[in-house]
């Protein structure tokens, strides 16, 4: 029934729609339009295991070639800089359910109050290491593992992995949309060409171009249970901070703080909610917190 489906958007959204259709149906023609006037957002990223199932389970990509490229850094979990505690190290794998074979109950009745040896991932957390050694000395890897990513890079090895399997990528932006009584028809480019595809799947982030702009898909608010509604980002070149193999999500004032670490460089963010807070106290704050 469908020969060609056009993804509208380049980011790692309409790439990962690509790829996922071009790897199941390989004789599919699966074409990506993107504009480069538009760009992407570039902040740092955290993962989580499904991602890596996805880009190994899936697509099947060598994790050398993506290492290579994309330049990920590894991460085992998150730590929660929150409430009265210290830090709490959320890791992964099995947890607090998990039990050692050396131990008559369940790591969870250990760990009441400190909770960073609760499994080996914690404790690699608390120390900033990832993997086991083997005998041979070598990393002992597994897949219980997550990454953090730098956006741009991202994007580009999944744009150079599209190519390689078959993906068309197309740089232009839409002028305008075409229509007929089963919806979209066409789609009308800068360039004066018009494409069109037996399926469109809109990526095009906050535009919403097809679904919200010309088919007048409501837009669902989560005002009311999902509070924190505005970020501000920022972020430094690394010099002697240590990599953690983990995102930091830090309690602030109105909201909370990611922190993405990146081989060269320190992703942070405040996300927060403007019922409580201006943006120029949010970035007070922010600002305040991390001086760098």
């Amino acid at each position: 029934m469908f020969n060609r489906i056009i993804v509208l958007g380049g980011g790692s959204a309409g790439y990962m729609a690509a790829l996922a259709l071009k790897v199941k149906i390989p004789d599919l023609r699966v074409t990506v339009i993107r504009s480069k006037e538009l760009g992407i957002i570039g902040v740092g990223e955290g993962s989580s295991i499904p991602l890596t199932n996805f880009l190994h389970g899936y697509l099947l990509l060598t994790p050398k070639k993506f290492f290579e490229l994309a330049r990920p850094t590894w991460k085992l979990g998150i730590r929660f800089i929150w409430g009265p505690r210290p830090g709490y190290y959320y890791p992964f794998g099995a947890h607090l359910n998990s039990k050692h074979p050396f131990l008559h109950r369940n790591n969870g009745f250990y760990a009441e109050q400190d909770m960073e040896y609760s499994n080996l991932e914690t404790a690699f957390m608390a120390h900033d290491k990832v993997f086991q050694r083997g005998p041979d000395g070598q990393p002992l890897l597994h897949w219980n593992v997550a990454y953090h990513l730098e956006n741009e890079k991202f994007v580009q090895f999944l744009e150079t992995f599209a190519g390689r399997v078959g993906v068309e990528t197309m740089d232009d932006t839409v002028d305008q949309v075409t229509q007929n009584e089963s919806g979209v028809s066409g789609l009308a480019l800068k360039s004066g060409r018009t494409e069109s595809a037996d399926l469109y799947v809109d990526c095009s982030g906050f535009r919403s171009l097809l679904l919200g702009q010309t088919l007048g898909e409501p837009f669902i608010s989560f005002k009311s249970s999902l509070f924190c509604d505005r970020a501000v980002a920022g972020g430094w070149d690394r010099t002697t901070e240590p990599i953690h193999p983990y995102t930091t999500s830090e309690q602030m004032d109105c909201g909370w703080a990611w922190q993405i670490e990146h081989e060269r460089r320190i992703n942070r963010g405040y996300v927060y909610s403007s019922d409580f807070i201006s943006d120029e106290q949010a970035e007070a704050e922010f600002r305040a917190r991390n001086p760098k």
